[in-house]
């Protein structure tokens, strides 16, 4: 996972690092300098509390200072930062594999995923998690309660259900979960599709059989949850619609809970506690170079002030468009219109013509990116740089 967690970081050996603080109000955009000032190394600091995670995907602070955690295989944490003890609360049942499993066609990136607390966490005890459910082709965000401290299985409250594919080493889950100041919950969920078999491209296969290839049938697709960010404002008995969001209730071939589309793998988001806008981060395809097909791999760091559509999989950094690829004879078409995309799939079920691309609000390729010079992939150091933007 390259970049920073607003929140936290988790390191490869499982050490979950919080930075004092900064609880509630680390965010990238703090970091880069938007609003408060250039923060550097001195005014940091960085303190272990937990050690031995397993697989820790994200984390969620409580009021009084506790820090929830989840991990992949299903374990619900909290850890008391003053003390470093860790209880574990809770075992959810997920699909999830393991490195044992290096041979399956499935891909690592399933099981609980994401974690937030309720905006009035003390009073009701309330959380919620989004997970692979186990023995089905779908992810699930439900609410839970605890009893007596620890995880009610039992109290499931199942909010949304989205089928996903499994099959065909399919990667991009996303599953970031974080509350907005105005109560609204906000889910990522990646394009859910194969990124090995399009020579570093726009996986855009239309052929009958390939659609784990395609991911115009998610993250294109108007009317699929998948390869998005929702919004939604939880109810005691399910969720509401909220206005803003990009497709109007009752808009034919869309699905009202969008609020950002075009997405390839949302994987942690933040929210801006002062203007409400949301940061994630985007690891971009495999192509190195610029080719007839489409522009080399970028990764990204957006920003959506207001709903909208970054473009994945016709577009990708700052609107740089891909072509429109046969994968049956292996033709070149057109390049795709960021301010007019289309998706002509076969397995599209939403709109055909899409709202215009929004441009990634920092991108940076394999080389050297000349627009953004600290993010130098020939070193991580710039993530312990301040950034100005």
């Amino acid at each position: 996972m390259r970049g920073l967690t607003p929140k936290a970081c988790f390191d490869r050996w499982g050490e979950l690092r919080l930075v004092a603080g900064m609880i509630w109000r680390a965010a990238a955009w703090v970091l880069w300098g938007m609003g408060f000032g250039l923060l550097h190394g001195a005014d940091l600091v960085s303190t272990f509390v937990a050690t031995d995670l397993r697989d820790p995907m994200e984390i969620s602070l409580s009021p009084n200072g506790d820090v929830y955690v989840v991990e992949r295989e299903g374990r619900v944490l909290r850890v008391v930062p003053e003390t470093g003890a860790m209880f574990v609360i809770g075992q959810v049942p997920v699909t999830a594999l393991r490195a044992s499993d290096a041979q399956s066609p499935w891909a690592r990136e399933d099981g609980l995923l994401g974690i937030a607390l309720d905006p009035n966490f003390l009073n009701n005890q309330l959380m919620y998690l989004y997970y692979s459910a186990p023995d089905q082709m779908l992810n699930r965000l439900s609410r839970f309660a605890l009893k007596e401290g620890q995880l009610d299985l039992s109290s499931e409250k199942i909010l949304l259900e989205i089928p996903t594919d499994r099959r065909d080493r399919v990667c991009h889950q996303g599953g970031s979960l974080a509350f907005g100041r105005d109560g609204l919950l906000y889910l990522t969920t990646g394009d859910n599709t194969n990124p090995f078999e399009s020579d570093g491209v726009a996986p855009i296969d239309d052929r009958e059989g390939r659609e784990h290839a395609n991911a115009m049938r998610s993250a294109g697709n108007a009317n699929d949850l998948r390869g998005k960010v929702l919004r939604i404002r939880p109810t005691a008995d399910g969720y509401a619609i909220p206005e803003g969001n990009l497709f109007p209730v009752g808009t034919e071939k869309t699905r009202p809970e969008i609020y950002v589309m075009g997405c390839r793998n949302p994987f942690r988001m933040s929210i801006d506690p002062k203007t409400q806008t949301v940061y994630w981060g985007e690891v971009g395809p495999d192509a190195a170079n610029d080719t007839a097909k489409g522009p080399a791999g970028h990764d990204e760091i957006n920003q959506a002030k207001k709903a909208g559509n970054f473009g994945w999989p016709f577009v990708i950094a700052d609107n740089k468009p891909y072509a429109m690829v046969n994968f049956l004879d292996g033709s070149i078409g057109a390049m795709i219109d960021p301010q007019a995309p289309k998706n002509p799939s076969k397995a599209n079920t939403g709109l055909a013509d899409l709202p215009p691309a929004q441009s990634a609000f920092i991108w940076y390729p394999y080389a050297a990116s000349e627009k953004f010079p600290l993010l130098n992939v020939a070193t991580t150091s710039w993530l312990r740089k301040t950034i100005a933007v």
